[in-house]
C-alpha cells in the first residue's frame, strides 16, 4: 500500500481524538484538529485532480501536493500518537463541501477551483496556521513540526500561485 493510502486510512479511521493528549493545551489540540483536517483535505483533493484534470500543469501540483502532505500527515500522525492523542477522523463540514464540488466539477472549471481554493487559499490558510504555532505554540514538537512544515508549504503557496495564474 502507497503511503498516502496509509496516511488516508489511518486519519480516516475514526480511532483518531485529539482529547486523550496528555499535556496538551486547547490551543495546540486546535492546531492539530486544523492542521489535520488541512491535510487530509489537501491529499484527497489533489488525489481527485490528478484523476480529474486534463491538465498537466494541475495534474504536477496536484502529484506533489499528495506526496508532501502524506509526509507531513504521517509526521504530524507520528506526533500526536507520541502524546496518547488522535486526530480527527474526517474533514471539516466546508471542506467536506469543498471536496464535494470538486468531485462534481470537470474541465477548466476544476482546474479552476481546485488551484484557488486548494491551491492559494487553503496553502495561505495553512501559512497562517504555522506561522501561529510556530511562535506561540505551547508544546515543543508541535512547534518544531510547524516550523519545518512552514518553508515546504511557503514554497506550495508559490507554485499554487503560478498554478493559479497557468489556468485562469
Amino acid at each position: 500500500m502507497k503511503l498516502r493510502h496509509i496516511v488516508i486510512a489511518a486519519m480516516a479511521g475514526g480511532a483518531l481524538s485529539t482529547a486523550g493528549a496528555a499535556g496538551l493545551t486547547a490551543n495546540d489540540k486546535a492546531f492539530i484538529t486544523k492542521a489535520a483536517q488541512g491535510g487530509m483535505t489537501e491529499v484527497q483533493a489533489s488525489q481527485l485532480a490528478e484523476t480529474q484534470s486534463s491538465d498537466p500543469k494541475v495534474k504536477a501540483f496536484a502529484a506533489r501536493m499528495v506526496e508532501d502532505h502524506s509526509k507531513a500527515n504521517q509526521e504530524l500522525i507520528s506526533i500526536v500518537s507520541a502524546k496518547g492523542g488522535t486526530l480527527p477522523p474526517s474533514v471539516s463540514e466546508e471542506q467536506a463541501k469543498l471536496l464535494g464540488l470538486l468531485k462534481t466539477s470537470s474541465g477548466k472549471d476544476f482546474d479552476k477551483l481546485y488551484a484557488d481554493k486548494v491551491g492559494v487559499k487553503a496553502h495561505e490558510e495553512t501559512v497562517n496556521l504555522l506561522v501561529k504555532e510556530s511562535r506561540s505554540g505551547d508544546d515543543a514538537d508541535l512547534k518544531a513540526f510547524a516550523t519545518r512544515t512552514l518553508t515546504p508549504v511557503r514554497m506550495h503557496l508559490d507554485m499554487a500561485k503560478d498554478l493559479n495564474r497557468a489556468v485562469h
